[in-house]
């Protein structure tokens, strides 16, 4: 990694931050000059940083005005997103297990050491709920990848964002459990056990759904 992209990637950490605790309020515009003075980093990395974040749905970019934070999901949109969810997810489980690569069932395991390591930071943290949405989005990319269903990938990543806005509602106990769900349904996922890992998925999401209200 170059000093460049270490620098963008540090305050790309850092103005998601000021997003989930809310030091960047939604709907309001987002200055460029004041990130850069409050991070003490030049526009280039500022701009870079949420450039990315436009990209991932957090924020938008209007013509002539600049960026802006997006506003949360409604409680409609949200229901909404997690329907799907939950009628996807299933689907995209049982296509990967009938035929699982060498390469995604490598992954899989992988994600596990990862999830595991998470159990070992301290839940109170804020560390240990960014790296469970990473390790998240890891699985969603995998299932996407392997199933060929990249709507489930769109998905998560919108429901994503509506999460991080909203991390303090996660309870330390709310971000361990959600660690041993994810850790359970994929030990069923690779010992094949078709019907224990859908119906520890619609558990999972249902949980999820339920402590993001």
């Amino acid at each position: 990694m170059t000093e460049k992209q270490s620098i963008t990637d540090t305050t790309y950490q850092k103005i998601l931050k000021r997003i989930m605790s809310t030091q960047i309020r939604p709907d309001s515009r987002i200055s460029i000059d004041d990130l850069s003075r409050i991070l003490s980093v030049s526009q280039t990395p500022v701009r870079e940083a949420l450039t990315r974040l436009a990209s991932e749905g957090f924020i938008r970019k209007e013509l002539n005005i600049g960026f802006r934070l997006n506003p949360p999901f409604t409680r409609a949109q949200f229901d909404e997103l997690c329907r799907t969810r939950r009628l996807l997810e299933p689907h995209a489980i049982r296509k990967f297990m009938t035929d699982p690569s060498e390469a995604g069932q490598q992954a899989m395991v992988e994600l596990q050491d990862m999830l595991a390591l998470i159990l070992n930071t301290p839940p109170s943290s804020d560390g240990a709920f960014l790296q469970f949405r990473t390790a998240e989005a890891a699985y969603y990319d995998i299932l996407a990848n392997e199933t060929d269903n990249v709507v489930i990938r769109d998905i998560y990543r919108h429901l994503h964002r509506h999460f991080l806005t909203l991390q303090r509602s996660f309870s330390p106990q709310d971000v361990t459990d959600a660690v041993d769900e994810l850790i359970a349904q994929l030990g069923a996922v690779l010992a094949a056990g078709t019907r224990r890992a859908t119906a520890l998925c619609l558990r999972r999401l249902n949980r999820l759904q339920g402590r993001a209200l």
